[in-house]
């Protein structure tokens, strides 16, 4: 995870900035869980004990658990338009970046049909198959 980390603040060229925070304890997560009624994905998990959040690329962002994040996960901009199985985590490129565990994957979820997303959306096995598709998507 360190190294995708590490390759993303290396990309700065052209609005490509990217800022990462402090990290997030196990004992704020939980509490954030708890207080949530959502169980964090073991790979998010992990990021969250790297940075807590994160602005990628100056286009997206990874939400955090911390009382001071600017977005915390499960923020819904949408005002409800996201389906409240899914697990928000951050948003990209005008896609939100969602946890399905129906199917255990992240997608990128714009507004397709709930009962069809495996079909209709982009998905990543873990949060690091996630980075290594935007850092793809950065240097092409």
């Amino acid at each position: 995870m360190k190294d995708r980390i590490d390759k993303i603040k290396g990309i700065n060229e052209d609005f490509m900035e990217s800022t990462f925070y402090e990290p997030s304890s196990e004992d704020e997560i939980i509490i954030f869980e708890e207080k949530m009624g959502i169980s964090i994905p073991e790979s998010y998990r992990e990021f969250l004990k790297i940075s807590d959040g994160a602005e990628i690329f100056s286009s997206g962002m990874l939400y955090g658990v911390k009382d001071d994040a600017s977005f915390k996960i499960n923020y819904d901009m949408t005002n409800g338009e996201i389906p409240k199985e899914l697990i928000i985590i951050g948003y990209w490129n005008d896609k939100h970046i969602c946890y399905d565990d129906r199917y255990d994957t992240y997608i990128f979820y714009e507004y397709e049909d709930y009962e069809n997303i495996e079909e209709e959306c982009v998905d990543f096995n873990d949060i690091e198959e996630l980075l290594d598709y935007m850092i793809d998507i950065a240097t092409n």
